[in-house]
């Protein structure tokens, strides 16, 4: 991983796999696939930050993850802060209907 940060400041991923599951659904039998940047991360004690950036059209949220080397919470913390604020995704709201 340190490798992998020579050459990028914070990786930007989906979340997951998947839009939002329900509040009801049991994490631990419910999910059908892995989590392999979350794993390694925690693995590594690496810094995360899962940021809203959208809904799909059953009007399910999505997110982005920000990962950043070991240590460097602040880089993570700004890169979520500048797609918070940025018009692509603030202020977006899902449709309640």
């Amino acid at each position: 991983m340190d490798a992998l940060f020579e050459s990028y400041d914070v990786l930007a991923t989906a979340t997951l796999p998947a839009p939002a599951t329900p509040l009801t659904m049991n994490l631990a039998t419910g999910l059908a696939f892995p989590d392999p940047l979350g794993a390694i991360g925690n693995l590594c004690g690496l810094p995360a930050l899962s940021v809203p950036c959208g809904f799909t059209e059953k009007n399910l949220p999505v997110g982005l993850q920000f990962v950043g080397r070991a240590g460097d919470d602040a880089a993570v913390l700004e890169a979520g802060a500048k797609l918070s604020t940025s018009n692509a995704v603030a202020p977006q709201h899902p449709r309640l209907s």
